[in-house]
């Protein structure tokens, strides 16, 4: 219970007109003392609802301005940075799209069957898998290298690509390159020369 202590110094003592004024005023207690030169000192002591409704008030304002200042970084003037985004979501937005071939080797060798060969990689939302696509396969390979369409999955990082038909494909991708590492199997290769260790180099189309 809060409490306000007011001294008020009266000329007279009237104690009946003392007390009319004290009920009136809803004060709680009167403590009279008596000085040598009889006056009357009142010590009255009031109940003061006004100061705990204030008292509230201020810990309302002190604690939306806390929150205030918590929302906007400590005053620090800026919006909290964005979290940097994965592996996986940095790879997914340079893949997504058409590649066209700079260079391939086969064991090492250059080839030069694959010229304007093109792919166009589409990944699902979950970057989990997707769907590829492909343009002027070399009519010797006969779909043993790449086929014309097929689906893969990907690794958590989308720096594996798993074919339908089990090829594993190592990547390697920037804004302006793409390098696809893998193997034909002597089984997949359906022509002699098309086994091995493949690696296509590829640029935006």
């Amino acid at each position: 219970m809060e409490f306000l202590i007011i001294e008020v110094k009266l000329m007279y003592s009237n104690k009946k007109t003392i007390y009319l004024n004290a009920q009136r005023l809803n004060i709680v207690k009167i403590i009279i003392n008596f000085t040598k030169h009889k006056e009357t000192i009142f010590f009255l002591k009031f109940k003061i609802t006004v100061m705990k409704i204030m008292k509230s008030l201020f810990l309302a304002c002190t604690c939306a301005t806390l929150l205030i200042f918590a929302n906007c970084g400590g005053g620090g003037g800026g919006d909290d940075p964005q979290a940097e985004p994965s592996a996986a979501q940095k790879n997914a937005t340079l893949l997504d799209g058409t590649w066209k071939l700079n260079s391939v080797t086969n064991e090492g060798n250059p080839r030069d069957e694959w010229t304007d060969f093109t792919l166009t990689l589409s990944l699902d939302d979950d970057f989990k898998g997707g769907n590829y696509n492909t343009t002027n396969i070399p009519d010797e390979d006969t779909e043993g290298v790449w086929a014309s369409s097929g689906t893969f999955t990907a690794s958590e990082d989308l720096t594996i690509l798993t074919r339908n038909d089990g090829t594993k494909i190592t990547l390697s991708v920037s804004a302006s390159t793409l390098s696809l590492s893998f193997d034909i199997s002597q089984s997949g290769g359906r022509v002699d020369g098309f086994t091995g260790s493949w690696v296509f180099n590829m640029n935006p189309s």
